[in-house]
C-alpha cells in the first residue's frame, strides 16, 4: 500500500516570562490570516531547530535561545493548488531574548503576545491547541532545558494586541511600552 507524501515542517514556540506568567508569540498566516506559530520548511544545510529559529526571525522578528529537543509535533492540512497537503510540524521552544521593531515579513503578518493559557482561544488548529496544553503542563521541565533568560526580555518593538484579524496587508498600530517622563 502506498503511503501519502507528508511535508515535514518546524515551528518555533516563542515564549517569554513576564510577571510570573508565560506569554507565547503568535503570528497571522499570510493567506487566511489565522493565528499560528511561526513555522516553515527545514532549510537545506540547517538543522530542524536552526530552521525553527530562522522562521521565528522571518515571520515574527524575534531571536532567542532554542531548546535542544522539540516539545512535540502536530499535523495539519495545508491547502494548495492540488488540494490539501498533509504536514507534520515539529515544535521547538524558543526563549525570546530580543524583539526587533523591523523584520522580513512585517508587511505580511501581524504578531501578538498572548498568555499561554489564553492561546487556545486564538490558535486555529485543534492539534496545536492540544500540544500547547501539554506544553503548559510540562512547562517546568521544558523551562529547565532552556538556558536562563532575563525576565521581561523582548518587550520592546512592534507588538500588537491580540484580537480580530482583518485582511489588512500592512501592520496595524504600533504598541509600545509607555514610560513616565520626568
Amino acid at each position: 500500500m502506498h503511503k501519502p507524501f507528508v511535508t515535514r515542517q518546524v515551528a518555533a514556540l516563542a515564549v517569554r516570562r513576564r510577571h510570573d506568567t508565560v506569554e507565547v508569540l503568535m503570528v497571522t498566516s499570510r493567506r487566511r490570516r489565522r493565528w499560528v506559530l511561526p513555522k516553515g520548511m527545514i532549510d537545506v544545510g540547517l538543522t530542524a531547530r536552526d530552521s525553527a529559529a530562522k522562521e521565528a526571525w522571518e515571520e515574527a522578528g524575534v531571536t532567542g535561545i532554542v531548546g535542544r529537543r522539540s516539545i512535540g509535533r502536530y499535523r495539519y492540512g495545508k491547502s494548495g493548488r492540488h488540494g490539501l497537503m498533509p504536514c507534520v510540524v515539529e515544535v521547538y521552544p524558543l526563549r525570546v531574548t530580543r524583539v526587533s521593531p523591523a523584520w522580513p515579513e512585517q508587511r505580511q503578518r501581524r504578531r501578538a503576545w498572548q498568555l499561554l493559557d489564553q492561546v487556545t482561544d486564538t490558535a486555529s488548529d485543534g492539534q496545536l491547541v492540544h500540544l500547547l496544553h501539554r506544553f503548559a503542563g510540562r512547562l517546568g521541565a521544558v523551562d529547565a532545558r532552556l538556558p536562563p533568560g532575563r525576565e521581561d526580555s523582548g518587550t520592546h518593538g512592534r507588538i500588537e494586541a491580540p484580537g480580530r484579524v482583518g485582511r489588512r496587508r500592512r501592520p496595524a498600530a504600533v504598541v509600545r511600552r509607555k514610560t513616565a517622563r520626568p
